[in-house]
């Protein structure tokens, strides 16, 4: 996430795209940052009801890691029902990603 003037994003881009991809061009300057706020309010709403169901798996007698493996599985088809048209967004390999290592 950038936000900035074209022309300074045009001139800093091969520096960010060396940081990670993608770069999303946010709007002018200061769009980026407030961007970011709402991407982490999305990613910690992602975050705590899947700790408490992996807290639940494991009240239930259940391995975690083949929680983490059965959620990271059930994500990789909502991701491929998103790119077959299904409408859903594909969001749930960034959050793999990021949130479970897979």
């Amino acid at each position: 996430m950038a936000g900035a003037e074209p022309a300074h994003l045009e001139r800093v881009l091969p520096l960010l795209e060396l940081m990670g991809t993608p770069i999303v061009d946010c709007g002018g300057p200061g769009t980026g940052t407030r961007n970011k706020i709402v991407n982490n309010f999305v990613a910690i709403g992602f975050t705590q009801p899947n700790a408490e169901a992996l807290s639940l798996g494991a009240a239930l007698g259940l391995e975690v890691e083949r929680d983490l493996k059965t959620i990271a599985a059930e994500m990789s088809a909502l991701d491929r029902l998103g790119a077959a048209g299904g409408g859903l967004p594909p969001l749930a390999s960034r959050w793999r990603s990021r949130a479970m290592g897979y």
